[in-house]
């Protein structure tokens, strides 16, 4: 079940470990939990909006998202045309490298790393803010910060324009369509399988509204996974190009608009989901912490479903 949160009606909710009343994230909000408690050096799960990166950021350890097919592994849904899941490590060390470098024969000609001339100083493109999903105070602050000790360290900063064409509003609508067309009606599911939703799918049962998918549901399941797949290669053409452009050699952004929320109102990670529409390996680093006293002022939330941030929290 696609969530951002960790709970069940076996087994109930995953607390944070850091501060029990917000949430671990998820949807392996277990794993994150496990190794923000140093229970584990590396943990593994499957990440296909964020499932990884999103527990990563809320309980402050390392998380990696390689490409599809990066890391194989059993027990996957079968016959997916796109927007693959991933095998995806996190653990509370940086040396995330050394984990995928053990899962790859060091003679693999599809793993191996191919000779680049080294670069001292690179170009980072630095994702805006997308006017949709504002960003909460302390991760705002968090990005300035780590923007400017890039700068200061000598590497290229360019901050790239608002484009709706590459922004995280249009990639998280592209992933909610195509999780629509892989996953069961939400608004039937409850009967079918005799207990209730957990809060958090049911807040999210249409996370853009029921007429928000950007395919017409008039149409059968062949064609829009057509209209799906057109839609996709645009908005992997306009990152082509902005990469391109620009020269990159890496993006830094947000992985949420907030730090760690109080359970069940995680809202809709389009920040996250984004990357995995485009298939690009994408990795949270832990990098500061909210603080009440450098970001006092509570912020209302404007996207549905999302939290609303109370340096109180």
């Amino acid at each position: 079940m696609m969530t951002a949160d960790s709970e069940n009606n076996i087994f109930g909710r995953t607390l944070n470990p850091r501060k029990t009343s917000l949430t671990a994230g998820g949807s392996t909000g277990g794993e994150g939990a496990l190794v923000a408690f140093r229970g584990s050096v590396l943990g593994m799960g499957s990440d296909i909006a964020g499932s990884v990166r999103i527990p990563s950021l809320c309980c402050g350890v390392y998380g990696f998202k390689p490409t599809a097919d990066r890391i194989p592994y059993g027990g996957e849904l079968s016959g997916q045309l796109h927007t693959q899941s991933t095998t995806s490590p996190f653990s509370w060390k940086r040396r995330l490298r050394n984990a995928l470098g053990s899962m790859t024969h060091p003679r693999s000609i599809h793993h191996g790393e191919l000779w680049v001339m080294p670069k001292k100083t690179f170009t980072v493109g630095v994702l805006p803010e997308d006017p949709n999903y504002p960003l909460h105070p302390p991760v705002r602050r968090a990005l300035d910060e780590a923007v400017s000790s890039l700068e200061a360290a000598g590497h290229t900063i360019i901050r790239l324009p608002v484009d709706p064409s590459c922004g995280a509003s249009l990639g998280g609508k592209l992933g909610f369509t195509y999780y629509g067309l892989i996953s069961s009606d939400l608004d039937a599911l409850e009967s079918e399988i005799g207990e209730p939703l957990v809060a958090s799918v049911r807040a999210n049962v249409h996370p853009f509204g029921k007429d928000g998918p950007l395919v017409s549901r008039k149409l059968d399941t062949a064609q829009r996974l057509s209209e799906f797949l057109k839609l996709r290669d645009g908005y992997a053409d306009s990152w082509r190009e902005t990469w391109l452009e620009y020269k990159l050699d890496v993006v830094l952004g947000p992985g949420a608009i907030s730090t760690a929320v109080p359970h069940d109102t995680y809202g809709v990670p389009v920040y996250t989901v984004m990357w995995n529409v485009l298939d690009y390996p994408a990795g949270i680093i832990p990098y500061g912490f909210a603080s009440k006293d450098k970001d006092p002022q509570y912020q209302k939330a404007t996207a549905q479903f999302d939290a609303d941030y109370d340096p109180d929290a």
